[in-house]
């Protein structure tokens, strides 16, 4: 007898993309260390569910409670595996990304985590700029100049 496979399918677009690239920029980690769940909040960590949200804003523009947890019940096998974990059904409900927010709204965790995150993710460079000469032959201005690739360096 011929065994019968049932195949899922789940639209995820980006969302691997920016899961990752905002797991890099260690956005969960530092939700999690300004944020503290209370005793009974089981499942997925406040980092992670803020996290998951924040690129599904990214990929969507749209930044309703609702509307995540729309994607989440057609995309928790994907997402379980990118994040990492299992995750249930009641995991983006109303009431966790309400105390999510109310969290995070509070005027000292606000800035500390946009200090932190600012820290961790602005990355800056010193650049001498050097005139460039165009193609008809006149000598640039700084305002035309690149930025010097050894970064000021001795050769």
């Amino acid at each position: 007898m011929k065994e019968e496979r049932k195949v899922e399918t789940e639209r995820i677009d980006d969302l691997p993309v920016l899961i990752e690239w905002l797991k890099q920029m260690k956005v969960d980690a530092i939700i999690d260390d300004h944020t503290h769940a209370h005793g009974l909040w089981g499942g997925i960590s406040k980092g992670l569910l803020g996290m998951t949200w924040i690129a599904h804003m990214i990929m969507t523009g749209d930044h309703r409670k609702v509307r995540l947890n729309e994607m989440l019940q057609g995309n928790r096998r994907s997402l379980g595996v990118m994040l990492g974990c299992e995750i249930r059904e009641s995991e983006f409900n109303d009431d966790r990304l309400g105390r999510l927010l109310t969290d995070l709204g509070r005027g000292e965790t606000a800035e500390d985590i946009e200090r932190e995150m600012s820290a961790h993710c602005i990355r800056y460079y010193s650049a001498r700029l050097a005139a460039v000469q165009s193609i008809d032959g006149d000598a640039g201005s700084a305002g035309n100049a690149s930025p010097d690739p050894t970064g000021g360096r001795e050769q």
